[in-house]
């Protein structure tokens, strides 16, 4: 196995470790979202709330971290594709053998002089 082989066997390996890294990141966001969803249901009501417009504004900070959250691991995620798209397109265009299958600089197999 080439140099280049290997190299792009690592970057794959690590890029498959992060995104079991993000799907950790998100499972514990979702779950902390549903237990803060739990709290506001069963103990916050809007007839205990003085001020409405605090209500609602309150409630926009919990989606905006979500949303804050999404968007980054969004930008991670297509920065990632990006980078694993040109290795898989060098990989195609430059061979790991720059001399052809062969290896013998196009002399002999099945060239015909």
């Amino acid at each position: 196995m080439s140099a280049r082989t290997k190299a792009s066997l690592r970057m794959l390996s690590a890029a498959a470790a992060m995104q079991w890294c993000v799907a950790d990141i998100l499972e514990a966001k979702a779950s902390e979202m549903e237990t803060l969803r739990d709290w506001v249901l069963d103990t916050v009501r809007q007839s205990q709330v003085k001020d409405a417009n605090l209500f609602v504004a309150s409630s926009c900070e919990f989606h905006t971290q979500l949303i804050d959250l999404i968007h980054g691991i969004t930008k991670m995620e297509t920065g990632l594709a990006k980078h694993v798209e040109l290795m898989l397109v060098e990989e195609e265009v430059v061979p790991d053998n720059a001399f052809g299958d062969t290896g013998m600089l196009g002399f002999g197999g099945g060239v015909d002089l």
